[in-house]
C-alpha cells in the first residue's frame, strides 16, 4: 500500500487512532475510472441523492471506491454492477443514520431486504430508489451462478435486517457495553455482507463443507470484523459531531470502563482490533496448509478486503476529512503494546478454534 502519510496529526490520540497495523499489500482494480463514470450516470438516473447532485456523486464515488479497493479482482459487467449496487447500499446506510422514526426505518428496511431476495418485488410501485435496487440486483443475479447469488443475497439480507437493531438501540438511547456493541456491530458493519461477495468476485464456489467449517467461519468473522473496527476509527472524526449520536467501539469501552482516560480508551480499542486481526492470521494460517485452491483464494480475498478497506478510507470522498486523509499511517510490524484481551463472550468462540 503506497498511501502512508508523512504528516500525522499532532494530537497524540488522533495519531494513535489513525495508525493501523496492516501486514497486507492492497490492490486496486484498474477499471476504476471507467466504472466511476458509468456509476455516476446510473446514480444520477435514479437520483440516489434525492435531489442533491453532490450527494448523488458522493454515493456513486463511494460505491466505486469500495469495489475497486475491497474487491480488486472483479472485472467487466460484474464490477460495474457491484459498484452500482454499492452506491445503492451506501444510500441505505445513510438512511439508517438519519433522523427517521424506528417504525419508518423498519418498514423501509423490510421492503429493501425483500428486494435483495426478489429484485422485482416492488418494480411497479413507482419508487425510484426501490426501482434502482431491483434493477441492479437483477443485473447481478444474471451475471453470477446460483450459488454465488444465494451467498451474496443472504449476506446482504442479513446486513439490512441487522440495521433495524441499530435503529432500535438509537431510539432506546441505551448505552452499549463492549459485548453488546461487538455483537451488533459485526452484523451492522457488514461482516457477513462484505464477505458474501467473495465467491463471485473471485470466480469461485466454495463448497459447503469448507464454507461451514467452524475454523473458516471464525477466521473470516475475525478478519472482517477487524476491518469493521478500522471503520470505527477512520469514521471517528466524521461522526463525532453528527446530530444523531452513534455508538462506536470507543463509547462501548467507556461504558464498561468509565475510569479510563481518553487515550487509554483508544489504546484498548486498537488493542482489540489488533487481537482480532492477529487471531484471523492465526486461524487462516491454520487452515491454509490443507485448504486447496478454492478455499485459499477465498481466504486471500479476506486479506485483500482488510488492506483494501484502509485504501478505501483515504480514497472514498465520504471519509475525506483532511485530518483523516493526511493522517492515516500504516505499519507492517505486529503490535507490541497492549496485550490485555477484553472478555467478550460473543466472540470467545474464535479462540476456541
Amino acid at each position: 500500500m503506497n498511501n502512508i502519510s508523512t504528516s500525522a496529526p499532532t494530537d497524540p490520540t488522533m495519531a494513535r487512532i489513525l495508525q493501523f497495523y496492516c501486514p497486507f499489500t492492497a490492490e486496486t482494480n484498474p477499471e476504476g475510472a471507467r466504472i466511476l463514470r458509468a456509476t455516476v450516470d446510473w446514480a444520477s438516473r435514479y437520483d440516489l441523492g434525492s435531489g442533491n447532485p453532490a450527494k448523488t456523486e458522493m454515493l456513486a464515488q463511494t460505491g466505486v471506491a469500495y469495489t475497486v479497493c475491497a474487491n480488486p479482482h472483479v472485472r467487466g459487467e460484474l464490477a460495474q454492477a457491484l459498484s452500482d449496487y454499492n452506491a445503492w447500499a451506501w444510500t441505505i446506510n445513510d438512511f439508517v443514520g438519519a433522523a427517521v422514526s424506528t417504525a419508518e426505518a423498519v418498514y423501509r428496511l423490510g421492503r429493501w431486504e425483500r428486494i435483495v431476495r426478489s429484485p422485482q418485488s416492488w418494480h411497479r410501485d413507482g419508487n425510484l430508489f426501490e426501482s434502482a435496487g431491483g434493477e441492479v440486483l437483477e443485473r447481478i443475479r444474471g451475471l453470477v451462478t446460483p450459488v454465488q447469488w444465494q451467498r451474496f443475497a443472504a449476506g446482504q439480507s442479513q446486513w439490512i435486517q441487522a440495521m433495524a437493531w441499530e435503529v432500535a438501540i438509537r431510539e432506546l438511547a441505551r448505552p452499549l457495553g463492549v459485548n453488546e456493541y461487538v455483537a451488533m456491530r459485526i452484523s451492522c458493519v457488514g461482516v457477513y455482507a462484505a464477505t458474501s461477495y467473495f465467491d463471485m468476485t473471485e470466480g469461485i464456489e466454495l463448497n459447503e463443507t469448507q464454507w461451514s467449517d467452524p475454523l473458516v467461519r471464525a477466521a473470516v468473522e475475525a478478519g472482517a470484523f477487524a476491518g469493521g473496527l478500522d471503520n470505527d476509527r477512520y469514521s471517528y472524526l466524521r461522526e463525532k459531531d453528527l446530530a444523531i449520536a452513534k455508538n462506536n467501539i470507543f463509547t462501548a469501552i467507556r461504558t464498561d470502563y468509565p475510569h479510563l482516560t481518553e487515550f487509554e480508551v483508544v489504546d484498548q480499542a486498537i488493542g482489540l482490533r489488533d487481537q482480532c486481526l492477529t487471531q484471523y492470521l492465526h486461524l487462516r494460517d491454520k487452515a491454509l496448509p490443507t485448504a486447496g485452491d478454492t478455499l485459499e483464494r477465498y481466504l486471500r480475498a479476506v486479506d485483500l478486503m482488510i488492506g483494501g478497506n484502509l485504501n478505501f478510507a483515504v480514497t472514498g470522498i465520504r471519509y475525506q476529512i483532511p485530518d483523516v486523509a493526511s493522517g492515516v499511517t500504516l505499519t507492517r510490524q505486529p503490535p507490541t503494546g497492549n496485550s490485555f484481551r477484553l472478555h467478550i463472550p460473543t466472540i470467545e468462540w474464535w479462540w476456541a478454534q
